[in-house]
């Protein structure tokens, strides 16, 4: 049967609803919103729940995609939130098959925590942008279990070192001597300027290692758009 949006007073938001004509047991979403049966919005309404045109998913494990659309009840300004990875995302666009979500994290657009700066091979770095098109601007590493004095390498926009060097190959990391220390990568100007697909993946692949066991926490900062 077809479903209407509906909004939750405030004090009913995560509480079970019984009783529905339909028989059918409702949980509402922590903003308040539940996916009401045709048949039980008569009930709905009589609760205080009121027609809504917009959806949200704040118990989402999985970040939206181009089909979570106005088919499954989102519209513009539908918020999405990965409990899973803490992604936030709003709909900037609900057309059937084609919807466009973007991050709301503030500039963080990715991260890899417990790098291994004790190997050269590839490290792929987590990203947060959902269906949005980004431009690295700022990648910060911190966190590192030991001095690295001898860590050296480059973050790419390709495996095995290919595509863009977003930071050069020779970067060190030679500032990070404790745990407490924050250190800014180089971002090299032209991918600085340049606008990824939603579908690339940073990846840390040092050229030379620690030579002891050695891991760190990366950040990628940056711009988000709304085409991916």
């Amino acid at each position: 049967m077809p479903t209407i949006p509906m909004k939750a007073p405030t004090q009913a938001a995560y509480t079970q609803v019984y009783g529905m004509p339909t028989g059918i047991i409702y949980l509402p979403t922590a903003s308040g919103y539940v996916q009401a049966d045709t048949r039980d919005v008569p009930a709905f309404l009589a609760m205080g729940y009121t027609p809504s045109a917009r959806r949200d998913n704040v118990a989402a494990t999985t970040d939206p995609a181009a089909s979570n659309d106005s088919t499954q009840d989102y519209a513009v300004g539908s918020l999405w939130v990965n409990v899973t990875f803490g992604g936030t995302y709003m709909c900037v666009d609900a057309t059937a098959a084609a919807a466009k979500w973007v991050s709301l994290d503030r500039g963080l657009l990715g991260r890899l925590i417990g790098a291994n700066m004790n190997v050269t091979t590839d490290q792929a770095i987590s990203m947060f942008v959902g269906n949005s098109a980004f431009r690295v601007t700022k990648i910060s590493v911190k966190n590192a279990s030991i001095s690295l004095t001898t860590a050296a390498g480059g973050i790419y926009s390709a495996a095995s070192k290919g595509g863009d060097a977003i930071v050069a190959a020779g970067q060190a990391y030679s500032a990070l001597t404790t745990a407490a220390l924050v250190t800014n990568l180089t971002v090299a100007a032209t991918p600085g300027n340049t606008v990824y697909a939603k579908t690339i993946v940073p990846t840390l692949s040092l050229t030379t290692a620690q030579g002891a066991a050695a891991t760190a926490d990366v950040y990628v900062w940056g711009d988000l758009f709304t085409s991916g």
